[in-house]
């Protein structure tokens, strides 16, 4: 059985500091330039997300989150006719978590 684990990370200023502030070349920018590795900054995390994904067998996963709930993750549907899939058993695809998540 194969484990990997994810992370990741919210900040509190939801958008990242792009520039350095004490770069005054930095400040001004012409339309459509993107500032470069170097002068990106982004904020500490206050919240890192973390989870651990098992798969059990073929297209079957299984995801288990910090507090310990534990998913069952796999494939239905039309991404399973279009893929022509045949999974042992019909089971939520990720993004079907993520879209009932926010949408809660």
């Amino acid at each position: 059985m194969m484990e990997r684990q994810f992370r990741m990370g919210l900040d509190a200023s939801i958008m990242p500091v792009v520039c350095n502030p004490s770069d005054a070349a930095s400040q001004v920018r012409k339309p459509g330039m993107v500032p470069s590795r170097e002068r990106s900054r982004m904020s500490p995390s206050f919240y890192d997300a973390q989870a651990t994904v098992h798969k059990i067998q073929g297209l079957h996963r299984r995801a288990t989150i910090a507090t310990g709930v534990t998913m069952e993750l796999g494939v239905h549907g039309p991404i399973k006719d279009f893929y022509r899939l045949s999974p042992e058993r019909d089971l939520p695809l990720p993004v079907d978590y993520i879209v009932a998540a926010t949408g809660g």
